[in-house]
């Protein structure tokens, strides 16, 4: 397209054409990641996160996604946490009933995990939402029967292997997250339900159960000492699931 079709384009086409050209330009290319996040486009896209128009929040968080992607988009991921990032994928998160809302934005919350200057952040602000809102209602932990039809969304679900392999990452970030993991209530409880439905199943080898295996591991890492009742309430049998000698980090 030349310079004179855009002309004839509205201001929000105009503004469609440059998150999609972000989103394709970004892909795989650290130049370029590091070029948008320099002219302040990581703001922009966050800002766009609270559009009222649904096709913008996909493909702002599909742009976000490629933009904090991979081990050397640290600074990226850095800049998205001091906008607002965060907070702006919960929001959309919470109010978003959008499946493919719902996984970019867990996609998202997955790639900004891997970076330890934002790990703390995420499990101050996100721990919660991402428990009551995914992870518990995903793993049926809650539900009083757990049907067929249920059965085949959780394990084809996104948005469980996203949120789980966030958890993942999180849970290596040192004693203070592992306190407060394990504190937050139905998590531990919905990690372990997933890997005991899937255990009997071909589901057993799946990205979500190795995400959640690897959860509960380094959540068991130092139990005896940081929850010294532990013992005393029969979790010991956790170190036998999931193995004695736990390392303190296997992100991803």
């Amino acid at each position: 397209m030349i310079f004179a079709d855009f002309q004839h384009l509205s201001q929000f086409d105009i503004m469609q054409f440059g998150i999609l050209g972000v989103h394709h330009l970004c892909f795989g290319d650290n130049k370029i990641k590091t070029e948008v996040c320099r002219l302040g486009g990581v703001k922009y896209l966050v800002d766009l996160l609270d559009h009222r128009v649904l096709e913008v929040q996909k493909n702002a968080c599909g742009a976000l996604r490629n933009l904090v992607f991979g081990k050397s988009t640290d600074e990226n991921k850095i800049a998205m946490k001091n906008v607002g990032g965060i907070a702006a994928l919960l929001r959309l998160l919470r109010k978003s009933i959008d499946a493919e809302v719902r996984e970019l934005v867990t996609g998202v919350l997955w790639n900004l995990s891997s970076c330890d200057a934002v790990k703390m952040t995420i499990i101050r602000d996100a721990l919660g939402t991402l428990t009551n809102s995914v992870i518990v209602p995903h793993s049926g932990w809650n539900n009083s029967s757990f049907d067929d039809d249920h059965k085949i969304k959780f394990q084809t679900s996104l948005v469980l292997r996203n949120t789980t392999g966030c958890l993942r990452n999180l849970s290596s970030a040192g004693e203070e997250a592992r306190k407060q993991m394990r504190s937050c209530e139905g998590l531990v409880d919905s990690l372990l339900y997933v890997i005991h439905t899937c255990v009997n199943t071909s589901d057993y080898d799946s990205k979500t159960v190795e995400n959640c295996v690897c959860t509960l591991r380094n959540l068991s890492y130092r139990l005896e000492l940081e929850v010294p009742q532990a013992r005393l309430l029969g979790i010991s049998e956790l170190d036998d699931f999931l193995g004695k000698e736990s390392p303190s980090k296997d992100s991803d």
